[in-house]
């Protein structure tokens, strides 16, 4: 993946605790840094930088090393590192730092940014805070509408734009309207058809609540049992109205036929 060059005299590292070094891609990428001195040579101690925003170049991309400096101090190596990467810092793209003195590259800023503004958009959304509160959003339209500003000036009310989007609203409003006449329509032939069921359902339910077994004599002597009325009065051939009359004893008979309710 990488091949050791710029070796210098080892002896210096015995007295050196710091080093700067430039990862060189072959696709004329770079990357400055330093690593602290741990007693072997830098070009074969096996680091290679600690990337965050574009570790994946390290795993797709040839590279190798260069020992540009070498330093005794932290403060030394971490100013030596600065001058290295300010002048080409946010300027030239192929440079891969994304920090130099703390400061983000434009690239990783930007990507920070949406980030937060992601996380604090949905915060608010769920806790309704900030501009996602009902409430202080009515109260923004309210002050808008005392001071005649923002949506409320009437310069804007009257522009071309603020026309068509008058008319574009009163399309969907309308478009909306009907879907929703339509669907209440719909509702009420189905509550309409519900209701015509139900009924049936009660007076079937009501008709079967009220049916009472009845005897029924014929001319002839005979003791008929009927479960219901209505039985009896197809089955002789008589008046149902009759036939209830005479079950209920209000009159005694009907064409010759004696009827009682069974109790």
């Amino acid at each position: 993946m990488s091949s050791p060059r710029g070796h210098a005299p080892f002896l210096k590292y015995l007295t050196t605790m710091y080093y700067t070094y430039t990862i060189h891609f072959v696709d004329g990428h770079y990357y400055h840094g330093y690593h602290k001195h741990e007693g072997v040579d830098p070009l074969t101690d096996g680091y290679w930088g600690s990337p965050v925003t574009h570790k994946e170049k390290w795993l797709t991309t040839m590279y190798w090393k260069e020992i540009t400096g070498l330093h005794e101090t932290m403060e030394e190596v971490t100013f030596a590192e600065q001058e290295c990467i300010r002048p080409v810092f946010n300027t030239d793209p192929f440079c891969l730092n994304a920090n130099c003195n703390g400061i983000p590259s434009t690239e990783q800023a930007r990507k920070g940014a949406i980030k937060a503004g992601r996380k604090t958009g949905e915060f608010h959304k769920t806790n309704k805070t900030a501009v996602c509160d009902p409430a202080n959003q009515e109260k923004g339209r309210q002050a808008q509408r005392a001071k005649g500003v923002g949506f409320y000036d009437p310069e804007f009310q009257h522009t071309p734009e603020m026309q068509e989007m008058r008319r574009q609203n009163g399309i969907k409003t309308g478009t909306q309207a009907a879907i929703n006449g339509q669907l209440a329509a719909a509702r009420a032939c189905i509550d309409k058809r519900n209701q015509a069921r139900a009924g049936k359902e009660n007076l079937k339910k009501a008709h079967a609540k009220s049916r009472r077994p009845v005897d029924v004599m014929t001319p002839q002597g005979i003791v008929l049992h009927f479960d219901s009325l209505a039985e009896a009065a197809r089955s002789l051939k008589i008046d149902p109205k009759g036939l209830s009359l005479a079950a209920r004893q209000v009159i005694p008979r009907v064409r010759g036929h004696v009827a009682r309710y069974l109790k």
